[in-house]
């Protein structure tokens, strides 16, 4: 009787320790600032004009615009990416097609210019989801700086960590390109 007593507890304790390794949740944090050699009032208004010229922008097809919304200062932008790349093919295998699917709510005050957005999966909201808050900010009269601190939380068991990363390498290098599209704007804008 004691030897299934031990065998019992010895399971119990390997199963409380798998849980705690495959908890379905992951959190990623990073953290990105960019500047730009302009004034803040050029980055903001080449902010708002990136997508002008999205037919030279590759980067950008890849995102689809579903709308623009102005409520007195707040300015709201609904797009949708597909994520996926950086994943390994695997995980892909493993991962419904639709869940990296994200729909981004982006919220940008034109008084403050601070930005915050939310990125959920359409087809599975609950299991995929990047926030993130944004101010641009003057470093002096002819730079500015926007600092980026992005939360990325997948729950899927097993391999939500291998998502998370994968989505949060994704995302910062999507912010990169965007930090040299905004600087190309920002050139266009100061040779008119």
């Amino acid at each position: 009787m004691a030897s299934f007593f031990q065998f019992w507890s010895a399971a119990r304790d390997k199963s409380e320790k798998t849980q705690c390794r495959t908890k379905p949740f992951c959190t990623m944090h990073f953290t990105l600032r960019q500047e730009f050699p302009y004034p803040l009032e050029t980055v903001i208004a080449a902010r708002e004009h990136r997508y002008d010229y999205i037919d030279n922008q590759p980067s950008l097809k890849s995102q689809e615009l579903l709308g623009v919304e102005r409520t007195g200062v707040i300015v709201t932008t609904r797009r949708r990416f597909k994520f996926g790349d950086g994943l390994p093919d695997i995980v892909k295998k493993m991962v419904p097609a639709g869940m990296l699917e994200m729909i981004d709510t982006n919220t940008f005050n034109t008084e403050t210019f601070e930005s915050a957005f939310t990125m959920r999966s359409e087809y599975m909201p609950d299991k995929v989801t990047i926030a993130a808050t944004c101010p641009y900010t003057a470093v002096d009269k002819n730079a500015t700086a926007r600092e980026y601190k992005v939360e990325v939380t997948v729950n899927v068991p097993l391999i939500g960590n291998t998502v998370a990363k994968a989505i949060a390498q994704s995302y910062k290098e999507g912010l990169i390109k965007d930090h040299e599209i905004l600087l190309t704007a920002c050139e266009k804008l100061t040779q008119k």
